[in-house]
């Protein structure tokens, strides 16, 4: 008797260590993850970019935090929608996007857009959005990316301008550079006439 009770116990003493192992490596995979999310956070915010997913089904949007910071919406007040996206989109870039994710969601292609969508502070900002769908057994899901592109599109525009203002001064000095040798060739050829 002495003998199983020393042998049962030794057994427990064996599971209670194993249970231990167990709820160890379970707080490290969830310290882990923890980690990993706050990692991936951190990373979204300093590159502008949210992640997104849209089921066609029932309508259910889900918005990264990076995303609500984009539109400048309060995750806490704020719930994300097909239609809410599209209230928030430039209007004048409405028909041409509605017509691109139309597009894409015919021909089952990936979306690639820029455009323009209005705070509801009234700023607007430039967003690159990235679309994907995975088909499913009772419809599509959507997923993708948003970025904030807003200082690298005001770049190119102030190249662009840049670039404009530049080819106007060639053409006028290219102009003054034709004048001035037109200038020359004729006094060269009253010279040599003379």
């Amino acid at each position: 008797a002495l003998l199983l009770t020393v042998l049962l116990s030794l057994g427990l003493v064996g599971v209670g260590a194993w249970i231990g192992w167990l709820q160890w490596r379970l707080e490290r995979g969830q310290a882990e993850m923890n980690q990993g999310r706050a990692r991936l956070q951190a990373a979204q915010r300093i590159a502008h970019v949210g992640h997104w997913t849209f089921d066609a089904r029932n309508g259910a949007m889900v918005w990264s935090d990076e995303v609500y910071r984009i539109f400048g919406q309060d995750p806490a007040a704020f719930r994300p929608s097909f239609q809410t996206y599209w209230q928030q989109v430039y209007p004048d870039e409405k028909a041409a996007l509605k017509q691109l994710f139309n597009d894409a969601l015919a021909d089952r292609c990936d979306l690639d857009s820029v455009h323009r969508i209005v705070r509801p502070d009234g700023s607007e900002r430039f967003v690159r959005l990235l679309c994907q769908s995975e088909p499913g057994e009772h419809g599509p899901t959507y997923h993708g990316t948003i970025q904030d592109v807003t200082e690298l599109r005001q770049a190119q525009q102030a190249l662009e301008q840049l670039n404009s203002g530049l080819e106007q001064r060639v053409k006028k000095r290219t102009q003054e550079l034709r004048a001035l040798n037109r200038e020359l060739e004729s006094f060269t050829y009253s010279v040599s006439h003379d």
